[in-house]
């Protein structure tokens, strides 16, 4: 015979409706922690398009047959970091080659050209490396152009006739900005490209009219100071002559903004001193 029901105490219902509350409560908190752990599995599989990065990026085109020579560059250069340079808050930075500033090297020169009436240059994959180990040796070496044998060396190797080069370093053209010992005031792409043209020998090698190919090579050192090498290269058996003189004219390609070490692009800046024309 099944024991009769007997009527729950008072205390007896608020000892079940306690346990009732404390269920419910360690059910909503295992049920939080779940949805956490589902929302972090989701971020590490998708991650939040607006912090994904998109790196600048250097369309060379097909390979030539002769000499390394790549299509001429055309080049897209984002607000992103390039390569293996990065930047921080603190201005450190680590040292290595910046093909984002190099890219728009190319291109302010061969707008210069174009606006001269002077066909552009070829993008040569050869020549950009031969340049770039210079930029990076300058770093240890300060600042000092090839020798007549390297570059003879260097067009034998490529097939190439004449050459010339240009090279921008911190130690002897940072002394314009406002401070060499400060990123934010350091050199951007536009203010080589500006420097040079106002420099008698080297808007002259920018607009030779006997190059047709072209290699720059950028290297930023820990202090986020860009060290450039740019190499010009005739054609085999087209006479070359130092003695060319381009007279002084107004950059077709103007201001001091650009691309800076890390592959950030910066925008005008006023009080930015360039070199003295001549």
């Amino acid at each position: 015979m099944p024991a009769p029901l007997v009527p729950d105490t008072i205390p007896g219902v608020y000892r079940r409706l306690l346990m009732l509350v404390c269920f419910a409560g360690l059910a909503l908190g295992m049920a939080y922690v779940g949805t956490g752990m589902l929302e972090n599995a989701l971020r590490a599989v998708a991650p939040d398009p607006a912090v994904s990065a998109t790196a600048g990026s250097v369309d060379t085109g097909d390979a030539g047959s002769t000499g390394g020579v790549s299509g001429s560059v055309v080049g897209t250069v984002t607000g992103e970091p390039q390569g293996g340079v990065s930047s921080g808050a603190s201005g450190s930075f680590e040292p290595g080659f910046d093909p984002a500033v190099a890219a728009d090297v190319v291109l302010r020169l061969n707008a210069e050209r174009l606006s001269a009436g002077l066909p552009p240059l070829v993008f040569d994959e050869g020549l950009a490396g031969e340049a770039s180990l210079w930029s990076e040796q300058m770093t240890r070496n300060g600042y000092v152009h090839s020798t007549q044998d390297r570059l003879k060396e260097i067009s034998r190797r490529f097939g190439v006739g004449g050459m010339a080069e240009n090279l921008h370093a911190p130690e002897v053209q940072c002394a314009a900005a406002i401070s060499c010992n400060v990123p934010e005031a350091h050199p951007t792409s536009g203010v080589l490209h500006v420097d040079w043209m106002r420099s008698s020998a080297h808007r002259s090698t920018m607009l030779g009219a006997p190059w047709d190919r072209v290699g720059v090579g950028v290297y930023c050192d820990a202090s986020g100071r860009m060290w450039a090498t740019v190499l010009f290269a005739a054609p085999l058996n087209v006479p070359v002559s130092a003695s060319d003189v381009v007279p002084f004219r107004e950059p077709a390609v103007a201001g001091n903004d650009g691309v800076v070490c890390g592959g950030f692009q910066r925008g005008h800046n006023d009080r930015w001193q360039h070199t003295p024309v001549s």
